[in-house]
């Protein structure tokens, strides 16, 4: 029983310790370098004992196979968690030869900041519609979109650094 309890001990150690990195890093990309800090300092405590508890019982089936499920969880819920805090800003482009201008005026009309760009595609000319978007946004952004345009083609990219310009006043119905 002792052997299962220390399993469990070290999966929960190693899902905080996994989940506390994968946020370390998502903060860090994202300009917040000092909260990434400090929770770096714990992820590295929490790890140092896990790993210390490991190697120090290694005919422990139960505390290896914690060590190995808390850090597959821990990279699952850390995802979950970063998409459920939604930071972050994302630059969308929409490709919609047809639907565009009135893609680029629902946009506008929900409060988004929205940049037309003239190019030319595989079937000739096309108009880009862009917008850079809160995370937490997208979706009301790509509901709008999928309304008008259900098959125009999108992208959202992760950016780092937004200055000036409109990023948004989004109106939520």
């Amino acid at each position: 029983m002792a052997a299962i309890l220390g399993g469990l001990l070290i999966f929960l150690c190693r899902l905080t310790d996994v989940t506390m990195g994968t946020m370390r890093i998502l903060l860090m990309i994202r300009g917040r370098k000092v909260i990434a800090g400090v929770i770096g300092f714990f992820e590295v405590a929490v790890f140092l004992f896990a790993i210390s508890q490991v190697v120090n019982n290694m005919d422990s089936v139960w505390k290896f196979l914690g060590y190995c499920g808390g850090f597959t969880a821990g990279t699952i819920l850390g995802g979950h968690i970063d998409q459920r805090l939604a930071m972050g800003n994302q630059v969308l482009t929409v490709f919609a030869p047809k639907t565009w201008n009135l893609i680029a005026g629902e946009l506008r009309d929900a409060g988004f900041g929205v940049t037309e760009f003239d190019g030319w595609g595989k079937d000739g000319a096309v108009t880009m519609v862009r917008a850079v978007v809160k995370r937490r946004f997208l979706p009301h952004a790509l509901d709008i979109i999928n309304k008008l345009e259900p098959d125009a083609f999108v992208t959202a990219s992760e950016i780092s650094t937004a200055r000036h310009g409109y990023l948004s006043h989004v109106k939520r119905k």
